[in-house]
């Protein structure tokens, strides 16, 4: 093995590390190999531009607000075009000079509420004489941060400790609605009842706080300040890290509802209860808020956001805000769904027949945007759409690395060193050139034309 020369031809990409985006760091990091080795850089030019990150996000009540950053990896300025298309339809685009080697980033307010997906472009312009090496990465998208969001709508007469509690919770969209008026048109996935219950109850999933008076779900009882000896139900998964022991409560209602369990109880009657329902899942609270000290312990959130987690159904697609390429992506479908169907950015569809176990897709080789639907024979039963982007600087940065490291040893670029061996084919080809000349002058003076003088010579010579 001491004697093995082992030659790397690589353009040093892969696990960037150190100054390496700049062409001058070890970049690519091997395991040990045994022998001489030599490293052979591959390539020359750096001019390439990226989208290395794209973002969408919302404050409550407020539109979604768009985060873009863009990276010159090349070692002059570039002029670029930057294009927003909302939903396939063009909003936006700009002219901008990204520096070499400088992120730039971009911002954009006030998107469209109700969108599913955007796409953030990066061209050179017409006539441009700058050169982009690598196109893959001049396309980013993003999905609604509402494709994940389940809507909520608190009918509330202003208690401001709810409204914060739901609105602080990652994946709630809290819209306000007006006891006084009654429930809007719109449809939600679920209604919170603060201190009232409407006169019909609304489909969809249910969260009663303090309720007034009873409806076809449960029955209300008189108000009790029986508030000592709280048990949680600890063998239930929601309440696994509710501690209800240091919280105080004034007083509440006495409900019942044969369908619910009561996860929390004192020595008066539940404090909460949970169950389902008429093919929906409610939960009932049974104190006003403000006759306790829970807004104001750390018990609060933890509560709000175990009772969240158990009202949002499972989604169809795990896959976050967006997926890397090559990244596996878990299809959860329902118990009902007999097929789901994947459909890819290049237009391929596949088709898949669930076990009862989560589907791993593994086919993001390209970016854009993925499809997913699942069946149960020929009807919907739910779709969902998820983002493959590449976000890789290791692959973005194009410059040949100065230098990569094998085990823990740092192998630079090896010598360039011109080998060759000493031509004398010159120094022939001039003699032999001499020699030609030597005997085409030999040859033309044998066949030179006849003189005057010795045309008369033979004449006189014959007449003699």
């Amino acid at each position: 093995a001491a004697d093995l020369d082992v030659l790397i031809l690589s353009d040093g990409g892969g696990a960037l590390r150190g100054d390496a985006a700049q062409g001058g760091g070890a970049a690519l990091t091997l395991p040990a190999i045994p022998g001489d080795l030599r490293y052979i850089p591959v390539g020359r030019d750096d001019a390439n531009l990226a989208i290395t990150a794209l973002a969408v996000a919302a404050l409550p009540g407020e539109a979604p607000q768009l985060f873009a950053q863009f990276v010159n990896n090349g070692s002059t300025d570039a002029g670029v075009v930057i294009d927003l298309r909302v939903d396939d339809r063009l909003v936006a685009a700009f002219n901008a000079t990204l520096l070499a080697g400088t992120p730039y980033t971009w911002t954009r307010e006030n998107l469209p509420e109700s969108f599913t997906t955007l796409r953030v472009g990066l061209t050179l312009p017409t006539g441009s004489g700058e050169v982009d090496h690598l196109a893959v990465d001049n396309a980013a998208w993003a999905v609604s941060a509402g494709q994940s969001e389940r809507r909520a709508l608190l009918m509330t007469d202003g208690n401001l400790f709810l409204e914060q509690g739901l609105r602080s919770l990652p994946g709630v969209s809290v819209s306000l609605g007006d006891p006084a008026h009654g429930l809007p048109t719109e449809a939600y996935d679920l209604y919170v009842f603060d201190g009232h219950v409407p006169e019909a109850l609304p489909e969809g999933d249910l969260l009663f706080i303090n309720p007034p008076a009873s409806t076809a779900l449960f029955a209300v009882g008189a108000v009790s300040t029986q508030t000592s000896g709280v048990r949680v139900r600890r063998d239930d998964p929601r309440m696994a890290f509710v501690d209800f022991s240091g919280v105080n409560i004034l007083q509440f209602r006495q409900v019942t509802a044969d369908w619910a369990e009561p996860l929390i109880s004192v020595s008066g009657g539940p404090l909460l209860l949970a169950g389902e329902v008429n093919a929906r899942q409610a939960a009932i609270l049974t104190f006003d808020l403000r006759d306790s000290d829970l807004p104001l312990q750390i018990q609060y959130p933890i509560l709000l956001s175990a009772l969240i987690d158990w009202f949002t159904p499972q989604r169809l697609v795990s896959a976050g805000e967006s997926v890397r390429v090559h990244a596996p992506v878990t299809i959860s479908p329902g118990a009902a769904a007999d097929r789901v169907q994947v459909s890819a950015p290049d237009g391929r569809t596949r088709a898949y027949t669930p076990t009862g176990a989560p589907l791993i897709y593994a086919d993001t080789g390209a970016p854009g945007v993925y499809w997913v639907e699942s069946f149960s024979g020929s009807a919907l039963d739910q779709a969902a759409v998820f983002v493959v982007n590449l976000f890789a600087p290791e692959e973005s940065v194009i410059a040949p690395a100065a230098a990569i490291t094998v085990g823990n040893a740092a192998i630079t670029q090896a010598v360039e060193v011109e080998v060759g061996q000493r031509e004398y084919w010159d120094v022939l080809a001039l003699a032999a050139l001499l020699l030609l000349l030597i005997e085409w002058y030999a040859y033309h003076r044998r066949m030179r034309a006849p003189t005057l003088g010795t045309t008369v010579m033979r004449r006189a010579a014959r007449s003699a």
